[in-house]
C-alpha cells in the first residue's frame, strides 16, 4: 500500500469555521501529528500568504502555503511556485476600476498588497484585517507582477454595476 506524502486543506469554512479568524490549538495537534509521520501539510487559501502564516504561526515553520487563490507556493520560507496576471490587462481593469468612485482595489505580490487608496479607512482596514500593505503613489509602478487583483465596493455589487 502506498504512504500519504502530502495533505493540503482549504482554510476558511473548513479548518476555520466561516465567521471566525481563530485557529484552534485542536487544528494545530493535528498538524503536528500529521508531521510526525512524516507527511507534508499545507495549507490552502485564497487569502494572502502573511495573513495565513500569522494564523498558523503555531505550526508555520513546518508546513507549506498555497496563497493568492495558488498563485503563490511556498515551503520552508521558499517561494516554490508563482503564477502572474496579464499586466496590460490588469492595467486596463485597474483604469477602469479607478472611474468609479465608490471602488477601491488591491493587487497582491509575494511582498504583500498593494494599494493606491481613494480613503484611508480602506487601507485601515486592510491592516486590521492582519495582511501586509504596501502602500503606493502610483499604482501602475509598483515591483512586482500582478498575482491577483481584488475589487472592493462598500456595500456589495449588483447586476448595474458590471459594464
Amino acid at each position: 500500500m502506498k504512504q500519504i506524502r502530502l495533505i493540503a486543506s482549504d482554510l476558511d469554512g473548513t479548518l476555520l469555521p466561516f465567521g471566525t479568524n481563530e485557529v484552534s490549538e485542536e487544528i494545530f495537534d493535528l498538524i503536528r501529528e500529521i508531521r510526525s509521520r512524516g507527511i507534508y501539510f499545507f495549507m490552502a487559501s485564497g487569502r494572502q500568504f502573511y495573513q495565513i502564516r500569522n494564523m498558523f504561526k503555531a505550526v508555520a515553520d513546518s508546513i507549506g502555503f498555497i496563497c493568492e487563490n495558488g498563485c503563490l507556493g511556498i515551503f520552508n520560507g521558499e517561494i516554490i511556485c508563482r503564477e502572474f496576471m496579464d499586466q496590460n490587462l490588469c492595467d486596463e481593469i485597474l483604469r477602469d476600476i479607478m472611474k468609479f468612485e465608490d471602488c477601491e482595489f488591491h493587487v497582491s505580490g509575494a511582498d504583500g498588497y498593494y494599494v493606491q487608496p481613494k480613503r484611508r479607512s480602506f487601507y485601515d482596514e486592510l491592516i486590521a484585517a492582519g495582511v501586509k500593505v504596501n502602500l503606493v503613489e502610483n499604482i501602475f509602478k509598483h515591483p512586482e507582477p500582478y498575482m491577483k487583483l481584488s475589487i472592493h465596493k462598500p456595500h456589495g455589487f449588483s447586476e448595474n454595476d458590471v459594464t
